[in-house]
């Protein structure tokens, strides 16, 4: 096959130099500008009509001299192309090949292919360069637009990933700043309502206290929808008895009937396992918006919540929910739209009946993590029917745990209680409750205050708020903790309260040295049920969740790749409440936009493109600035300024710092994800 290639080109070798015109009509015919250069002369010796088209000239307007290339070519790509020029004579293997950019006659850029083949004598050496440019502007400008759209591409991802960290920040800080003035209100109901009251004053009592639920529940809806829409509510199977479940849930909306001609009540079916093992938190969840829903919209009648085994196959089973009403019903128009968010049956339902339309939007999410569905039949004036499938196991370990009867107040003996919390209304709720259960309460309003205590006196149990000015409640605890340590003092159990709602903030306050953990707002079964806990855990387990103490002292951060951290993990955990979950999704989004980040930060700097590079360091400076006093985030920042100046050394010094900082900074946070899965 090569002796007969070499034979062809031979042969039309030939046939073009016996025949000029052969020549002329086969480059006539080319879209490429055809050239010769004379290698011994040094000189260009013919440009095809063609090539000088590609550039705006007739042939006429240019010789055929070496003058024209030398100043119409960019400079730098001048070099290039002389270079890959010298070497492609020296050695045939070398290819004579570059994209080369020329000034176009009007004064436009024009991207052309250049190649190019040494004709040789037969000692091999090059007497001749024949080649050929062929115009590539257009794709080089698709090139450009590309890389643009690529760019304002990930600008846009970005700037939606920022909105998305702003909004979770935004929701976490909304539920702190409601739920703080909202224990206050529901604590001071519960306790105003145990006074003596006349009939009128009690009544209002009731409403505010139902008012402020009502407040409370839609705070809840608002944030489980955001959890979902972030990917953060995930099903967490554990062992569970149905049936206790099921009467816990019906027992629990008993008392909103008070008063009202509507019975609720529970229909098991009798062949139904009992002991199952799923996500029973994300079934109650969505039985209890349906509960609720049915007894908002039911004036009179039935209210009854239905289950039943659907299908088995071996230990794997189908169960099928019902809640039926006897209330106002859907018209068959607004049945499949009351599942989308923020939607309902009817403008006017919003008005009478309050809501913020999430509820089945957040159930219908939720039934998805269960491996269900959900439906519903209704009929205006005559009730509605909601249905659910989800997916569970059987439990043939029976290792769930029993649910104790909600009446059941918690007995304690008389306690010394230190809390510390800065609201003077959560202050006053607290200790209400607390004495009211006979126990005897010191109150400091702040973390400096707490330590202080401590070392003053002896407490049972110390209730710490999460968020305070100065020093809070995180800090306070090693403090703390630090302190028995050195003194090999017993330890104090301390039950962390916080009014942010954020999946993972219990296992992280437990992780950093709290016993146990309350959620704002609460009442005072769920205040004394949270001490009673912490007590025993602290009793169970004196060393439980002791924070270890790295060389230096300081107790390592919780979730701490090590010692040898270049970043402070203990103060991200508590810029983000102890929710590290949602650090690790902060993390996970950083991650998935560093190497595009990087390499924009590189090819700015490299084109001495300020602008961009500066953008680009303070997008990288910012995604990190949870990490208090992150020697990056101060490269980022000095790479920032830099870039503001005159000096292009500057910037690149500025980088060449970061670079390796950068570096290190994401394997470490690289391998705290992965540890956080």
């Amino acid at each position: 096959m090569a002796t007969e290639e070499h034979y062809l080109k031979t042969e039309l070798y030939d046939l073009v130099r016996r025949d000029p015109a052969i020549f002329e009509f086969l480059q006539a015919g080319s879209l490429d500008g055809i050239w010769y250069w004379d290698v011994e002369r040094q000189e260009q010796e013919w440009m095809s009509p063609r090539f000088k088209e590609l550039f705006g000239y007739r042939d006429d307007e240019i010789p055929n001299t070496s003058a024209w290339w030398m100043e119409n070519i960019f400079p730098e790509d001048r070099a290039v192309a002389l270079e890959n020029f010298g070497r492609h004579l020296e050695d045939a293997r070398h290819p004579y090949d570059q994209i080369v950019r020329y000034r176009h006659r009007d004064g436009s850029t024009v991207w052309v292919r250049c190649r190019g083949l040494a004709i040789r004598d037969a000692n091999g050496k090059a007497i001749r360069l024949l080649g050929c440019h062929t115009d590539v502007t257009a794709l080089k400008r698709a090139e450009e637009d590309l890389r643009r759209q690529a760019a304002e591409l990930r600008e846009a991802r970005d700037a939606a990933e920022r909105a998305s960290t702003a909004k979770s920040t935004f929701l976490a800080n909304v539920s702190h700043e409601i739920r703080t003035p909202l224990n206050g209100v529901i604590g001071m109901t519960e306790l105003l309502r145990d006074t003596a009251l006349d009939a009128e004053q009690r009544e209002q009592v009731t409403a505010i206290r139902e008012s402020a639920e009502a407040l409370l529940e839609i705070i809840n809806d608002i944030l489980d929808f955001s959890k979902i829409e972030a990917g953060r509510l995930v099903a967490e199977p554990r062992p569970f008895r149905l049936r206790e479940r099921l009467d816990s849930l019906v027992r629990a909306f008993a008392p909103r009937l008070h008063g009202r001609p509507v019975t609720l009540a529970a229909d098991i079916a009798p062949d139904t396992p009992d002991a199952l093992v799923g996500d029973a938190r994300f079934l109650r969840q969505v039985l209890a918006n349906l509960l609720s829903n049915a007894i908002k919209f039911t004036e009179r009648g039935t209210i009854t919540l239905r289950a039943r085994l659907r299908e088995r196959i071996g230990d794997e089973l189908t169960l099928e929910f019902e809640v039926s009403d006897t209330g106002i019903g859907i018209p068959a128009a607004k049945q499949r739209v009351i599942f989308e968010e923020f939607v309902q049956a009817d403008a006017s339902t919003t008005r009478r009946y309050g809501g913020t339309g999430l509820g089945l939007a957040i159930a219908t999410r939720l039934v998805d993590a269960l491996g269900g569905e959900i439906g519903l039949t209704s009929e205006p004036g005559a009730g509605s029917t909601f249905r659910i499938t989800a997916a569970f196991r059987r439990d043939a370990a029976g290792g769930a745990e029993a649910i104790p009867a909600p009446e059941a107040m918690v007995e304690l003996r008389p306690l010394q209680v230190l809390l510390v919390e800065d609201s003077i209304a959560n202050q006053r709720v607290a200790t209400g409750m607390l004495q009211k259960a006979r126990h005897t309460v010191r109150v400091a309003s702040d973390g400096t205050a707490a330590v202080a205590a401590c070392a003053e006196a002896r407490f049972d149990v110390i209730l710490m708020d999460l968020q305070m000015p100065d020093m809070d409640g995180y800090a306070a605890t090693r403090a703390i903790r630090s302190r028995e340590r050195e003194r090999h003092a017993a330890r104090t159990p301390i039950v962390a309260l916080t009014a942010r709602a954020s999946r993972g903030s219990e296992a992280s306050c437990l992780s950093a040295g709290f016993d146990g953990y309350l959620l704002k707002p609460y009442r005072s079964r769920e205040l004394l049920e949270a001490i009673a806990a912490g007590l025993g855990r602290a009793a169970a387990d004196p060393d439980a969740a002791q924070p270890a103490t790295p060389p230096g002292g300081a107790p390592a951060a919780e979730g701490s790749p090590g010692t040898g951290s270049r970043l402070d993990w203990s103060s991200a955990v508590e810029s983000l409440d102890g929710d590290r979950e949602l650090l690790r999704a902060v993390l996970d989004g950083f991650l998935g936009q560093h190497p595009a980040l990087a390499a924009e930060l590189r090819d700015a700097i490299a084109a001495d493109d300020r602008p961009v590079a500066r953008r680009v360091a303070h997008t990288i400076g910012g995604s990190l600035r949870m990490f208090r006093d992150a020697r990056v985030v101060a490269l980022a920042e000095t790479l920032e300024d830099r870039c503001g100046g005159e000096r292009p050394e500057d910037v690149t010094a500025a980088w060449g710092d970061l670079a390796p900082e950068l570096d290190a900074a994401v394997a470490e946070i690289r391998a705290w994800v992965g540890e956080h899965r």
